[in-house]
């Protein structure tokens, strides 16, 4: 059990520059290059991509220019660059220069080095004409570092008219805290742990920032006022953290 909690804890605190260090690591599989225990993730991320692909609709047609922010470099970018070779589709990758290294080349893919928003220089000439944009488990690394109504305003700038964001993945605590509080999530807990006990919770003062209900809320409020349309959607049910994250789908009349 030490192990595990030890194996465990190298994924939690992560910030852009320790993924960049991660990116290199030869010691790591590609899942926990971008911040996952390989058991998350390993045989999951096909069907990620259908979530994501039911909820962006756009990254199914053809002839559309598609940005992944953060897309790390596991089987989602690749899955993301197959489906745009058949669609006759332009990507846009942003991230940093090690995680981009290790996705191919191709020509109909355009890289982007560095942190988004700061990258703002490089990605402005397409404001206003992406069709879909997605921001996969890459959120919540950006939220309380004063950044992200910056980050989530140049998203929105980018879109096309019928232009789609799906911000997903989002650790939202108070679903979170819903869930370890009802029968299904202490059954789950005790399964974990191997422990028979209860799941225990942070004070509310540790909570302070943390994705919760309230600024899950508070970002599709901004986004409707911000002229778009805007959703809380679950994560499909086979997918291997739905029980204490969803997505928001945001989409441009």
């Amino acid at each position: 059990m030490m192990f595990e909690q030890n194996y465990i804890s190298q994924f939690e605190n992560l910030n852009y520059d320790k993924f960049k260090k991660m990116a290199l690591d030869g010691s790591l599989l590609a899942h926990e290059k971008v911040g996952f225990p390989n058991t998350y993730r390993n045989g999951k991320e096909s069907l990620i991509w259908q979530d994501i692909c039911s909820k962006l609709t756009n990254l199914t047609l053809p002839n559309k220019l598609i940005l992944d922010i953060g897309p790390g470099c596991s089987q989602l970018p690749l899955l993301l660059l197959d489906q745009a070779s058949k669609n006759n589709a332009r990507v846009v990758l942003c991230d940093s220069r090690e995680m981009l290294s290790q996705l191919p080349d191709l020509e109909h893919v355009k890289k982007v080095e560095g942190p988004f928003p700061d990258c703002w220089y490089y990605l402005s000439k397409y404001a206003g004409s992406v069709d879909a944009i997605i921001v996969y488990s890459v959120f919540h690394y950006v939220f309380g570092y004063q950044k992200q109504y910056e980050f989530f305003n140049r998203c929105i700038e980018l879109l096309a008219p019928g232009g789609q964001l799906l911000i997903g993945d989002l650790p939202n605590y108070s679903k979170r805290m819903r869930f370890f509080r009802s029968p299904a999530g202490i059954e789950f807990h005790k399964q974990y742990s191997g422990r028979d006990e209860w799941p225990s919770f942070s004070s509310p003062d540790a909570t302070q920032n943390r994705l919760d209900d309230a600024m899950i809320l508070a970002l599709i409020a901004h986004a409707r006022q911000s002229g778009c349309d805007s959703y809380v959607v679950p994560q499909a049910t086979e997918l291997p953290m739905a029980n204490r994250r969803e997505d928001i789908l945001i989409v441009r009349p």
